[in-house]
């Protein structure tokens, strides 16, 4: 994944996550986890049977 993507994952991995709780009142660790599923998800091989 190159660096475009990785930042328009985090950007929308944020921007989902705020949407979901209070940007005052949230748990540091809930939105690193919600970036590191996010990124994995991203970088993790196509299972689309296209070939």
């Amino acid at each position: 994944m190159d660096d475009d993507q990785t930042v328009a994952v985090l950007t929308e991995t944020i921007d989902q996550f705020f949407a979901e709780v209070d940007p005052y009142e949230f748990d540091s660790e809930d939105l690193a986890l919600a970036l590191v599923r996010a990124l994995k998800h991203a970088d993790a091989p196509s299972t689309d049977s296209t070939d």
